[in-house]
């Protein structure tokens, strides 16, 4: 990931270390290499999530008017 991401190695594995946490992402570990991938159950929660909230603020817009 390091040659892809304009980031340094401790910080991409600090976020990866938080998606882990979060259930975001997991990882498979096959001998010295860790392969992450996104777990789409989880990423269809969020997309929920995100969706509840861009409805209360377009709520609250509409209530400021």
């Amino acid at each position: 990931m390091v040659e892809r991401l304009p980031r340094s190695q401790p910080t991409i594995s600090h976020h990866l270390r938080i998606l882990l946490f979060s259930r975001l992402v997991g990882v498979k570990r096959l001998g010295n290499y860790s392969y992450y991938f996104i777990r789409p159950e989880k990423l269809e929660q969020m997309r929920e999530a995100l969706a509840s909230i861009e409805h209360l603020c377009q709520q609250k817009r509409e209530d400021l008017r």
